[in-house]
């Protein structure tokens, strides 16, 4: 494991995705757009991990987050970025992933039509805001 590496990869995956989001909520496609801040909040918190411990292989970043902030193993000043970042990455975990990718099963609703431009806009924001906190906790932990 190299955290430097490993975070960068995963910054460069949220970065990407918060891109393709941005996109779709500009072409009105809500549920691409939810389905890309997903993603791009899932990655945010798997780089905030990888600057500190392996990753797990899971779409809820934020259980482990929330374990490593409980055992102290976030040093300050990181420690208050994740700890303000935390309702962003708990805000869009497995559920808006698999309902963004496969829809509702048990109501036969596809993706598509699950999603609007109120959700989209609340997954975009946490997604930009996510987004944002990975940066800084991986900038104070690698460029300063």
């Amino acid at each position: 494991m190299n955290p430097r590496s490993d975070a960068r990869y995963r910054l460069t995956l949220a970065e990407g995705y918060l891109d393709k989001a941005e996109r779709f909520y500009e072409g009105a496609s809500w549920h691409d757009c939810v389905r890309d801040a997903q993603a791009a909040v899932e990655n945010a918190g798997k780089t905030i991990v990888a600057c500190f411990t392996p990753i797990e292989k899971s779409h809820e970043p934020a259980a482990q987050i929330r374990a490593m902030l409980d055992k102290g193993l976030i040093p300050d000043p990181a420690r208050a970025m994740v700890v303000e970042a935390l309702p962003d990455l708990e805000a869009l975990g497995w559920k808006e992933h698999i309902q963004a990718t496969y829809g509702d099963e048990a109501t036969f609703t596809p993706p598509w039509e699950l999603f609007d431009e109120a959700q989209a806009e609340a997954a975009i924001a946490a997604a930009r805001r996510a987004v944002a906190a990975a940066r800084q906790v991986y900038r104070t932990l690698f460029e300063s």
